[in-house]
């Protein structure tokens, strides 16, 4: 699946470069515009884009799209989770390209992970601070083999 995202141009692969980059925002007020998305959203990151869609005749459509230029910033947004943008919670996740969201991958959430194998030492805050990239981590937990 990655490989065809990379596969076919350079513009190709900038646009799924840019893929990681981006934010989708759903559940926002129909009040919310671009200067007051944009106002919110630049305390984790410079941004390349953000739009609060619209109809043709020009009604909030009730969600938007965030770029950051930098990955990181992201990151530190999907980490600081929930958030409330006009008084209303939103519903933040990695926007996804329309030929993606239909696929059965992208409707895969983990609530819990198993991990085997770990080398003697991988501790709780080790493991929690390596899963905190892929989201919100609520609890850890290292179990031993009573040998």
């Amino acid at each position: 699946m990655v490989n065809q995202s990379f596969s076919s141009s350079n513009k190709s692969y900038s646009s799924a470069a840019d893929q990681n980059k981006k934010i989708f925002l759903g559940g926002l007020s129909y009040n919310t515009t671009d200067d007051t998305l944009r106002a919110f959203c630049s305390r984790f990151g410079k941004m390349t884009d953000c739009v609060v869609m619209r109809t043709p005749s020009g009604k909030s459509r009730g969600f938007g799209f965030v770029t950051y230029e930098d990955t990181s910033a992201v990151e530190d947004f999907m980490r600081a989770r929930p958030h409330t943008i006009d008084n209303r919670l939103i519903d933040t996740k990695r926007a996804m390209p329309r030929e993606d969201q239909n696929s059965a991958e992208s409707h895969l959430t983990a609530k819990k992970l198993f991990v085997a194998g770990l080398r003697d030492g991988i501790d709780e805050p080790c493991l929690r601070q390596y899963f905190t990239r892929f989201g919100n981590i609520t609890e850890v937990l290292v179990m031993n083999d009573r040998d």
